[in-house]
């Protein structure tokens, strides 16, 4: 087996037989490609680089290159213009690291890149031959960092991935035969219930597995439903049960913001708890102490926070969302909510506060589908299929979405098939 290479093995392997180059860029590097990229280099022995912005939380895994992007505001237009202006300066940001690549005399095998920031705008006029796989997360018309780009610079590449069903759906028709359907890989064995965890929060506050503490993963404040829908369902939960909340995510630079907020909800400071941003395995803790975990907002996919709860086996209240319901099913592995509900969300919570065997039950079932269908190991082998140009021919193990008429229809209905586990 390879061992993860430093930058210069890396560009010294150019022109070299028997192993491939491959190239990960990610605006927010190693982004949903944390848990494979050790096992594209250990255990298939490629050379691994990643380019990341300088916001990049990084990884110890594989060597990477933060990028420089220009943070200086955009004069206001219009925010589609904004939003061509902004890929454009991060293209170029991108591009200037390539352009040293290859006067290095490097050149790529591969590059695997999410394109909803710019940062492939520039990557087929510097590298050709390199296949270009774009991670398609979703083409909704607006992005987690804005409006969406423009789709021609998605649909330059030689093939795509999307995490889930639901985003591929969001693609034109003529572009989605591009797009195989593979979901966000999870170093399951790193979760996992620990009934003797216990967290220290920022205010020293001691939490315990089988405590009644409710945890959510915090967005960002600008979030809508998310954070700020979460703070509306603890007031109304706090007045009914004497649980403690533990926010797990949720950055200092808001703390204005987030006094409001808890105030304007009636959320009890003293039961109210705050852990940062901690790193993969303090996360794993953070969700172990949980009772209950509240995973609602409007997402554009399967959060990676919801993954990684139900690989703890959190028993979880999730909003009833699109994507979210090719993954969870309700009353079987999580209980489906409108995330609009704010009662609705709170008797969702007591009930399970309530029942412990539903809890177990809801647990058990949540780590399994992550163990079954979002095995890092597997989701690592069907990507090198598909990033090596091989077909990928494989079929969900639980739900296959049809399209319901015609050719060319888009996958925004669904009809789920049984086809039982693998």
């Amino acid at each position: 087996m390879g061992m993860p290479c430093s930058e210069h093995d890396w560009l010294a392997s150019a022109g070299r037989g028997g192993c491939k180059r491959l190239l990960v860029i990610h605006h927010n590097f190693p982004g949903p490609f944390r848990d494979l990229l050790p096992i594209w280099s250990d255990r298939l022995g490629w050379q691994v680089l990643g380019i990341g912005s300088d916001a990049s939380s990084g990884c110890d895994d594989v060597p990477w290159i933060r990028y420089r992007y220009p943070h200086q505001p955009i004069a206001a237009t219009s925010p589609r213009i904004n939003t061509i202006l902004s890929a454009v300066r991060r293209g170029e940001a991108v591009a200037r690291v390539l352009l040293d690549l290859r006067a290095r005399n490097h050149v790529p095998d591969v590059i695997l890149a999410d394109p909803g920031a710019g940062e492939t705008l520039r990557v087929k006029d510097i590298f050709p031959d390199a296949r270009l796989v774009h991670y398609c997360a979703g083409h909704t018309g607006r992005s987690a960092r804005g409006a969406a780009p423009d789709l021609s610079i998605i649909a330059r590449c030689d093939a795509g991935i999307s995490p889930g069903w639901w985003q591929k759906s969001t693609y034109p028709p003529t572009f989605q035969p591009r797009i195989d359907v593979i979901r966000d890989g999870i170093c399951h064995a790193a979760f996992g219930p620990d009934p003797s965890a216990v967290v220290v929060t920022d205010d020293g506050m001691t939490l315990h597995a089988g405590d009644a503490v409710i945890t959510h993963v915090a967005s960002a404040p600008g979030g809508g439903a998310g954070l700020s829908g979460f703070l509306r369902v603890l007031g109304l939960l706090q007045r009914r049960h004497p649980c403690r909340a533990l926010i797990v995510g949720f950055s200092d630079d808001a703390t204005d913001w987030l006094e409001r907020r808890m105030a304007a909800a009636c959320v009890d400071p003293q039961r109210t708890h705050f852990v940062g941003n901690p790193r993969q395995g303090g996360i794993a803790d953070m969700l172990r102490v949980s009772a209950v975990h509240v995973h609602i907002g409007r997402p554009d996919g399967v959060d990676r926070s919801l993954l990684e709860a139900m690989a703890c086996g959190c028993a979880m209240v999730v909003a009833d969302e699109s994507p979210v319901r090719e993954v969870v099913r309700h009353g079987i592995n999580a209980l489906l909510v409108d995330p609009l509900d704010s009662e609705g969300i709170v008797e969702a919570v007591l009930r399970l506060l309530d029942s412990p065997l539903l809890q177990a039950s809801l647990r058990r079932e949540a780590r399994a589908e992550i163990v079954r269908s979002f095995d890092a190991g597997a989701a690592a082998i069907r990507y090198a299929r598909v990033l090596d140009g091989q077909p990928d021919d494989h079929l969900p193990p639980h739900f296959l979405p049809v399209a319901l008429a015609g050719d060319g229809v888009a996958l925004h209905d669904y009809v789920f098939c049984a086809l039982g586990a693998p």
